[in-house]
């Protein structure tokens, strides 16, 4: 099928590729092919290349199939890594369709060199609705992330193998990466050059540790199944020297890394034989790069896949545009800018909002006026929120985005549903409800709250009732608490500033 794309989209393709700057960096990559396709021939000057085909001819059909298994695994971790960053970008984009699309563009990329711009072209045609622009940028946050996670745990290979060198520099890069770590936690967002840089929390960080470690780990895998069995190389002695070579060939940008990854390899391993290790490459190459490449070729020549079943759940963050009669006198909150709507399921909405770890819902559900389309919603005033469906597709929309589903001041018959759900109830507060007509301080109870008033009196606090809340002041004395503090607590997505602490979970997973 051929490929077909918008005429903007061409333009700004041809404007891409025509780019100084793009020319220039592709005559960087070619230099450096040619530099280290040089220093790799010097390297291979006295092997015999007899012995090298003679070596591929000695591997087994089941090292072939190993090999073919643990590559599979390997672009498996890649798809779902794909999908981790949409997540964390919020594309919006399905995971499956993300997987799709990154599993193609990184087995092209890889062997095409250049991967930030090629992964791009094959993301763009992969994923519909995004711009070329939107592509790149998509293309370079997976190749930056990838780069940090492959430095990070070929730090933490070298440190936990015994026999790994460099064990110094690697503990100190595996310092500064949870520094890192802590960093995100600590300040989730940044203001740089203008813009608000989010970083990623700590699930979005685990599951790129580990699927960056999955992937590397198979495809060391496949290039040990595939070593002659007259190569006697432990994988343990492998696997520092192939991250190496691995990350010599990524920051290259060569195509499929060539030139470098074999010359950091044979440099790596100075006692391993180079005929049949050099055997062990060419069979890998053909494994873990030539089919990958022909099959996400394949794949972005068909195009995006064609969406079934269920659509995903709407995004968490919806505008409200009018409010149900029936919304609590909470919900006015989200016209300051302090909270969000978060759309439900017919018509329905939560209030809440989202933190660098969590997607707090405040209260119960109540019907919402709107969907999550636009379109009136379907809630009826007399239909009470379907409690257990509400919450299903709450924590559907935590999922969604790697957060924590967290529940706060809600009743208790949706606390017991929570419950059914597997998250946990803890009762943190008991609120206070105060009954005007029959209130007095009269009592007791009440000498606490009758000293209080006196110390105001004596003060010079007087307290009235006033006709028009006064804005402007108040306005005026929040302005000065934030400057006198440092400026209000800023949380993520759409909550704006909020001052003292922020929602504690009281339902969570």
């Amino acid at each position: 099928m051929p490929m077909r794309f918008a005429r903007g989209q061409v333009v700004a393709a041809r404007l891409v590729v025509t780019r100084p700057r793009f020319l220039m960096r592709l005559g960087l990559f070619a230099a450096l092919t040619g530099l280290f396709l040089a220093l790799l021939r010097q390297r291979l000057s006295s092997i015999d290349y007899s012995e090298v085909a003679l070596a591929m001819t000695t591997v087994s059909a089941a090292q072939w199939g190993l090999a073919v298994a643990a590559s599979c695994l390997s672009f498996w971790a890649v798809g779902h890594y794909d999908a981790t960053v949409h997540r964390h970008l919020r594309t919006g984009i399905p995971a499956a369709t993300a997987r799709r699309a990154g599993m193609a563009a990184i087995a092209v990329s890889q062997t095409l060199g250049m991967g930030v711009l090629t992964g791009a072209i094959v993301r763009w045609r992969m994923l519909p609705g995004i711009s070329l622009l939107q592509a790149t940028r998509l293309s370079l946050s997976v190749t930056l992330s990838f780069l940090l996670g492959w430095s990070l745990v070929t730090a933490l290979v070298f440190v936990v193998l015994p026999t790994a060198p460099m064990r110094a520099i690697a503990g100190l890069v595996a310092s500064c990466g949870a520094v890192a770590a802590l960093a995100c936690v600590i300040q989730p967002r940044l203001r740089l050059w203008g813009s608000d840089i989010r970083w990623p929390n700590l699930f979005t960080l685990t599951r790129i540790l580990v699927f960056v470690l999955i992937d590397t780990l198979c495809a060391a895998l496949a290039l040990h199944a595939l070593c002659p069995p007259d190569l006697v190389l432990p994988f343990a002695t492998l696997l520092p020297a192939f991250l190496i070579a691995l990350g010599a060939g990524l920051i290259s940008g060569t195509p499929g890394g060539v030139g470098a990854f074999e010359v950091a390899l044979l440099a790596a391993l100075p006692g391993v034989p180079d005929s049949p290790l050099l055997a062990a490459v060419l069979a890998f190459r053909l494994v873990y790069y030539a089919a990958p490449a022909v099959l996400g070729a394949a794949i972005a020549g068909v195009g995006p896949a064609v969406r079934k079943g269920k659509a995903n759940p709407p995004a968490p963050d919806v505008t409200a545009t009018r409010l149900h009669v029936r919304a609590p006198s909470e919900a006015q909150l989200v016209r300051q800018g302090e909270l969000t709507l978060i759309a439900l399921p017919d018509g329905a909405a939560w209030l809440g909002g989202r933190t660098a770890h969590s997607l707090v819902a405040l209260l119960d559900p109540f019907p919402n006026g709107v969907d999550g389309q636009g379109t009136p919603g379907a809630f009826g005033i007399a239909r009470a929120p379907d409690t257990a469906r509400m919450t299903h597709a709450f924590r559907a929309q935590a999922r969604a985005g790697g957060l924590i589903p967290c529940l706060y001041k809600c009743s208790g018959r949706v606390a017991v549903q929570a419950r059914r759900d597997g998250m946990i109830v803890r009762r943190i507060a008991q609120e206070a409800v105060l009954h005007p007509p029959a209130f007095s301080i009269a009592g007791a109870s009440m000498a606490q709250l009758r000293r209080k008033l006196r110390r105001a009196e004596t003060a010079g606090v007087a307290v009235t009732r006033a006709q028009r809340p006064p804005f402007a002041e108040l306005a005026m004395i929040a302005a000065h608490w934030a400057a006198a503090r440092g400026g209000a607590r800023v949380l993520d997505g759409p909550l704006q500033r909020r001052s003292g602490r922020g929602p504690t979970g009281l339902c969570c997973t």
